[in-house]
């Protein structure tokens, strides 16, 4: 059964600002050697792997690496997007059907919001991680953004912005930013969650990302620059 969303077409700038909310531009050397190591999170709303890594890898190491991560999270998974040709509007299928594409959108329009907020690196940083994490960690992901909205104390308008973007094309603009991104890497993506590092995909480390995430990464850090916790 295929399931759709659509929507008008929007302006490339939507997209554009979109790419920058989703990522954090790396700063901040550990050591002269070293930068903050780039994780991208490809992941889907209602996908039990991508709730599986995001809660208990990601979210229980974040607290011991936030300051050695610029993490990146694109909420998309194994959907697709085309233009209806004589609409001109989007059309969407997802691989757990129209609630998916719904909480998709949703985490879209939060992550945007949140990189939008006048806040520095880590502030957004450690704000979308527990944004996600509160999302991805509750029964019904696809339907809790607005809870998590307010655990992570967004302002009101915040709020307010993001229930108008998941329901408007600015929403679907930004799931097809996140699915071109998701394409970049492949098309479509092979396993969800995909574990992207530092822009370069390797399937021997992902399955270390998925799967031992806070032990492959802090062996990754110069030991001068690795955090206390690492040498447990």
């Amino acid at each position: 059964m295929r399931f759709y969303l659509t929507t008008s077409i929007s302006t490339l700038a939507i997209i554009a600002a979109t790419l920058w909310s989703y990522g954090i531009p790396m700063v901040d050397a550990i050591t002269p050697e070293f930068t903050r190591l780039k994780i991208d999170v490809y992941y889907e709303s209602l996908c039990g792997d991508s709730v599986s890594f995001i809660r208990n890898q990601l979210v229980p190491s974040y607290a011991l690496l936030k300051n050695v991560l610029n993490v990146t999270f694109v909420p998309y998974g194994k959907a697709t997007h085309t233009k209806n040709s004589q609409t001109g509007k989007w059309e969407f299928v997802c691989q757990h059907g129209i609630h998916e594409c719904n909480g998709n959108i949703a985490q879209a329009c939060g992550l945007a919001e949140i990189g939008n907020l006048s806040l520095d690196f880590q502030q957004r940083q450690d704000l979308a991680v527990n944004f996600v994490g509160c999302v991805m960690s509750d029964r019904h992901p696809a339907t809790a953004v607005p809870r998590c909205t307010e655990h992570v104390r967004l302002a009101e308008a915040s709020r307010n912005r993001i229930n108008q973007c998941k329901n408007n094309t600015e929403g679907d603009e930004l799931l097809v930013a996140a699915g071109n991104k998701s394409n970049l890497v492949q098309s479509p993506l092979s396993f969800v969650p995909t574990i992207v590092l530092n822009e370069n995909f390797d399937s021997d480390q992902q399955y270390n990302l998925l799967y031992n995430f806070e032990a492959f990464i802090c062996g990754l850090i110069p030991e001068e620059g690795r955090p206390s916790g690492c040498n447990k």
